[in-house]
């Protein structure tokens, strides 16, 4: 009798062993990795920027000179084109929105010049951002999801007014900003 108590306790022991043995219960914990992310252009032109001298009025002009727009971030961005006007010129919203002291100016993202014919209506450089993806500000480069150190060279237009009260420079300041590159 002693030895099947034994043999049973061992038993008893060896199943509850098994089961202690065998027992799960799952924890967890989670990682959190945050990058550090900088969006960034750099834009480089001639020692004085782009300047238009001597131009007709009611003509239209492109650049000889271009800007060169440099991814300066590290990640690729997005990237978003405005104008500020910084005298008395106003600016056109169309190629043809030219007026007295108003100009129109576009913008292009190409790899060699550009002509006048080129431009359309979605290169016009406003005062509120506008995407430069495929359709604006587009010859054949663009503003989408330019890879870090990347280089655009960017041409300008003008279309000068078809009257001026102003014979001095009028100056503008073209801003390309760098988003996140899921921004369109």
């Amino acid at each position: 009798m002693k030895t099947k108590k034994l043999i049973l306790s061992v038993v008893l022991l060896m199943v509850i062993g098994m089961g202690i043995g065998y027992a799960s219960d799952k924890d967890a914990f989670e990682i959190s990795v945050t990058p550090l992310v900088t969006y960034a252009v750099q834009i480089s032109t001639p020692a004085n920027g782009l300047s238009f001298s001597n131009v007709d009025l009611n003509t239209a002009y492109v650049n000889a000179s271009s800007a060169t727009v440099t991814n300066a971030g590290n990640a690729s961005a997005d990237w978003t084109v405005k104008i500020t006007a910084l005298n008395n010129w106003t600016l056109g919203t169309a190629l043809t929105d030219n007026g007295s002291d108003k100009a129109v100016l576009a913008a292009r993202f190409n790899t060699t010049a550009t002509i006048t014919g080129n431009y359309t209506d979605n290169d016009v450089l406003t005062a509120a951002e506008k995407d430069a993806n495929a359709t604006n500000f587009a010859g054949d480069q663009n503003g989408n999801n330019v890879v870090k150190n990347a280089e655009k060279l960017l041409w300008i237009y003008v279309k000068t007014p078809t009257d001026t009260t102003y014979d001095t420079a009028q100056k503008f300041r073209v801003e390309v900003k760098a988003n996140t590159a899921s921004k369109f």
